[in-house]
């Protein structure tokens, strides 16, 4: 289904790329004729996918499948997350998939921030690279990423959806952090001696 709507050679290097074919199929699926999409009310949920594509034959499920995919568009909702993000925000995949950032209790500087970044990416249609991105985990605890966001242009050079590729460098932050404090610590002056202490004998 894939291949009749999107170039072959970029599907796979894609796919390559974000490591699994159903996130890259999210990302990349481009509405037939170019339009935006019919509806963006969320309304979409993988229960339901499931349900309708068990009850169809072999030879409607593509058609029907096709259909669903072009519900989606470039909205800044989770149209697919992988099993990292959902570990992170304490939610299923069926509870955030149609949702947005601010749909998800996040704090909302952070929510602010990503949606600015997000939307620049879109408008420029270039990629943006974060070496280091922190986000609050749902415990509270700073969590650091190094982030790439990049557009996905569909066959008139439209940005659709925006790829996201974060890599958890928490562990190499706070080993950077101990290492910082440890030399900071060696480079402190020694304290003066007390003027009142006893000399030796």
């Amino acid at each position: 289904i894939a291949e009749e709507r999107v170039d072959p050679v970029l599907l796979y290097m894609s796919r390559d790329y974000v490591g699994d074919m159903a996130e890259t199929v999210s990302l990349l699926w481009p509405k037939r004729g170019g339009g935006p999409a019919d509806i963006d009310d969320g309304t979409l949920r993988i229960s339901s996918v499931v349900e309708r594509l068990a009850a169809l034959g072999r030879a409607e499920a593509p058609g029907v499948l096709a259909a669903m995919l072009d519900h989606l568009d470039a909205s800044g909702r989770y149209a697919l997350i992988n099993q990292a993000l959902g570990e992170e925000l304490g939610q299923s995949a069926e509870e955030i998939v149609g949702k947005r950032d601010r749909d998800l209790g996040l704090d909302p500087t952070q929510v602010q921030s990503t949606e600015h970044e997000d939307r620049e990416v879109l408008e420029s249609r270039s990629e943006m690279r974060i070496p280091e991105q922190m986000r609050v985990d749902r415990g509270g605890q700073p969590m650091w990423f190094y982030t790439v966001k990049r557009p996905i242009l569909d066959e008139n050079g439209r940005a659709t959806h925006l790829l996201q590729v974060s890599n958890d460098i928490t562990a190499h932050k706070q080993a950077e952090q101990t290492s910082q404090r440890a030399r900071e610590a060696a480079e402190a002056p020694n304290p003066k001696p007390n003027g009142n202490a006893a000399s030796l004998p």
